[in-house]
């Protein structure tokens, strides 16, 4: 899950830089990392505003947590059609019997 949204992160990224500040190499926005003083940093170091730098960064770390709550969704489906079974020994109801919810 990691790879897949640094890959999306990256190419997001990458993306945005070339739209919203041209001037950016993506190269240097992803080795300057995320921390707001090394995007200070990189928007003073090649003349662009730091609203459009922000704003590239923001849309690549939205569309990575659109994957997560995707992926959430998705476990959450398949978690509720598989059941619950009462696996304790010598339960009232029996072992192994289906716990209706």
């Amino acid at each position: 899950m990691v790879t897949l949204g640094n890959v999306i992160f990256q190419e997001s990224l990458t993306a945005q830089l070339a739209t919203r500040a041209p001037k950016v190499s993506s190269g240097a926005a992803i080795a300057a990392g995320g921390s707001a003083e090394a995007v200070r940093a990189l928007a003073r170091a090649a003349g662009v505003e730091l609203e459009d730098l922000l704003l590239a960064y923001s849309v690549s770390v939205g569309r990575v947590f659109y994957l997560l709550v995707g992926l959430s969704l998705v476990m959450l489906a398949s978690g509720y059609g598989i059941g619950w079974v009462d696996l304790r020994s010598g339960s009232a109801e029996g072992e192994g019997e289906k716990v209706q919810s």
